[in-house]
């Protein structure tokens, strides 16, 4: 290959914090794992306001509120069954409503434990909203680490890109960088692969359709990518990536 790297970013786009010196210590495969980790934590976690959370409160006391009254007219009727001239009359009755108080007893344990989870969750809220932050910046400090991994990749493209997109022209280069671009993001942020790392089936640097969500997204974003990018034939081969 030849001609200018087929990282599309202008040089210093990246920003050069202290925490990217020390990251750079890390093999890329803990990082990408570290990197899907903190995406996956902050996709999958939940910070609303505190409206929301009130609101949430409110409902919980409600329930619980409910589930008291049953238990006790339940605990009422069933002292009223266990009387002997009650059981004269039902023999069975005392064990009938005693089963129906113990699963009332149950409901309002379970009612607690909401209202105890709401509350502690409304409460939490600043501490939450600070934990979701060092995530964030975790997160972003980790993303530019592996991009910077990516730029590095791009300037000494591996001969596994000029096999699967072809040769690098001044005529198809911008469209070959962005292809390689996409390539090596994947490679590094959802399979954490090195620039030098074989292919991950035979000449398909992408490998087949992963069960992992996120990664199954990414995969098809960048197939889409590349296939947006194709080379106009005769003049050039057609990308060979893992479908």
């Amino acid at each position: 290959t030849s001609g200018r790297p087929c990282w599309i970013s202008p040089p210093g786009s990246i920003p050069t914090e202290a925490s990217n010196v020390w990251l750079a210590n890390i093999p890329t495969a803990e990082l990408s794992a570290e990197w899907r980790q903190l995406n996956a934590q902050l996709a999958g976690a939940s910070y609303p306001d505190p409206g929301v959370l009130q609101a949430r409160l409110d409902r919980a006391n409600d329930r619980l509120t409910g589930a008291e009254a049953i238990e006790n007219a339940l605990k009422a009727e069933h002292e009223a069954a266990s009387t002997q001239r009650a059981k004269r009359r039902d023999p069975d009755g005392a064990e009938r409503t005693r089963r129906a108080l113990q699963d009332a007893t149950h409901t309002v344990d379970a009612a607690r434990a909401d209202v105890a989870t709401a509350r502690l969750a409304l409460n939490a809220l600043p501490d939450d909203i600070t934990a979701r932050r060092r995530v964030t910046e975790r997160l972003d400090a980790v993303d530019r680490s592996l991009d910077l991994r990516v730029q590095q990749a791009c300037e000494h493209p591996a001969t596994f890109l000029s096999e699967s997109l072809g040769s690098r022209t001044a005529s198809n280069s911008r469209r070959w960088d962005a292809a390689a671009e996409a390539i090596e993001t994947y490679r590094h942020k959802h399979l954490g692969l090195e620039p030098n790392d074989p292919s991950v089936q035979g000449d398909e640097p992408l490998g087949s359709l992963t069960h992992n969500q996120q990664s199954a997204r990414a995969w098809e974003q960048t197939i889409a990518s590349i296939d947006g990018n194709t080379f106009d034939p005769p003049e050039h081969t057609p990308f060979r990536i893992g479908r």
